[in-house]
């Protein structure tokens, strides 16, 4: 694994020795007020790359003890590695209203009702666009180990 910093701003990469390419990294950036945080911007993955995402995130958990915090809008690949580490016991991963510092369950239902999706924004109504944005801003998923 290779960190690339600059500002504020960090890239974790994953280099393949054999081809010396990239196969996976992901981007994001700290809150100001806690520096074990990092609030992921987006994921790169070659194709057929060997390493998972999930992985991945898991490596900034455990062994960084990094407090992971979704990025704003999901595609479906990036959902169903936020349910993959809602699976793990060992980890907490729950929802974050950043606005009102309000924190949600998310077990059952919830775990959809927290997401909002490309898909959905680009299937919204006119009139909704904007609400769904401005959840998306606000409320994110967060994981860490758990306690």
């Amino acid at each position: 694994m290779w960190r690339w910093r600059h500002g504020m701003a960090t890239t974790y990469c994953i280099f393949n020795p054999e081809t010396r390419k990239v196969e996976i990294s992901i981007s994001g950036t700290r809150y100001i007020t806690n520096p074990l945080s990092f609030k992921i911007f987006g994921v790169y993955a070659r194709p057929k790359n060997q390493v998972r995402a999930i992985g991945l995130y898991e490596y900034l958990i455990r062994q960084l003890n990094l407090t992971l915090i979704s990025d704003h809008c999901q595609s479906p690949g990036g959902q169903r590695i936020w349910r993959e580490l809602k699976r793990k016991s060992s980890l907490n991963v729950y929802g974050y209203d950043f606005r009102t510092h309000e924190a949600y369950e998310t077990s059952g239902h919830n775990f959809d009702q927290l997401y909002v999706t490309t898909k959905q924004l680009e299937r919204a109504v006119p009139g909704t666009v904007k609400e769904l944005q401005g959840w998306a801003r606000n409320v994110r998923l967060v994981a860490r180990l758990a306690n």
